[in-house]
């Protein structure tokens, strides 16, 4: 169970990076990717330590 709600999060957390990516290019401030890969990581590791709390 939690590796499908890990893959799951996973595939969120894709189509929202990609979304962003876009919006990124858009503003051309090629900057903000280092932010968003510091909020992904930061997103990854909550979801991990919510993982680990389910038995």
């Amino acid at each position: 169970m939690k590796e499908d709600i890990l893959n799951l999060f996973l595939e969120l957390l894709e189509k929202w990076e990609d979304a962003e990516e876009v919006v990124i290019d858009d503003r051309g401030c090629l900057d903000d990717y280092d932010e968003l890969e510091i909020r992904k990581e930061e997103y990854l590791n909550r979801i991990n330590e919510l993982l680990d709390k389910i038995k």
